[in-house]
């Protein structure tokens, strides 16, 4: 990730960057090797151990999202049909006396397999179907619902992110809404622990 190194504590290994350096995504952060001293003070040879750090960086992430103030909603008429249907293998069959060219439905069904024996089962499948019409209606969101939307999304978003162990720094999102769009947008800056584990040959 790329950042700002706002600590690191150092278990093996000889740490590459210190706190205050700004760091780019694939950059070696500690080395696998601790160096060896002679009398004068001079390098001698290198032990060579898994490097293992706790390295936390500043990053900064640029939010933004947007919602329609136009949404369309599913509403119920209040008309119902009910009925069976019997499904044989991949063939279904319905008895609602519902047809095609009327209102969309929600099905509800309850539904039963043929048993011969306690553990025996056939293909067969019955039961009741319920059948709810509604309509598809365009409402529009007021700007508090809009605002209270968006804001439950950003919630969520940062939620997620708590929950990996990341730090909420600074969190400057600001959520307007307009005519026709709400949008929230801007910059929340966040703490996490960088760096993953790569193996290498011993004196490479």
């Amino acid at each position: 990730m790329n950042g700002t190194v706002k600590e690191i504590i150092t278990r093996s290994g000889t740490p590459l960057v210190k706190a205050g350096d700004v760091i780019k995504k694939g950059q070696p952060l500690v080395l696998g090797q601790v160096a060896i001293y002679d009398d004068a003070g001079e390098v001698s040879d290198y032990q060579y151990c898994a490097a293992d750090a706790d390295i936390y960086v500043e990053t900064t992430y640029r939010y933004k999202q947007s919602l329609s103030m136009k949404y369309i909603k599913k509403e119920y008429t209040g008309k119902e049909v009910s009925g069976g249907f019997l499904r044989i293998l991949n063939k279904g069959f319905a008895f609602t006396g519902r047809r095609k060219s009327e209102e969309k439905f929600d099905a509800i069904q309850t539904e039963h397999q043929l048993r011969l024996f306690e553990h025996f089962y056939l293909p067969v499948h019955w039961g009741k179907i319920r059948c709810r019409e509604y309509k598809l209606v365009e409402k529009t969101y007021t700007k508090e619902e809009a605002v209270r939307k968006l804001q439950g999304i950003l919630d969520k978003f940062l939620f997620k992110n708590k929950e990996k162990g990341v730090q909420i720094l600074e969190n400057n999102v600001k959520i307007e809404a307009g005519l026709k769009n709400c949008t929230a947008e801007g910059i929340i800056t966040f703490i996490e622990k960088a760096g993953k584990r790569v193996e290498r040959n011993l004196g490479e």
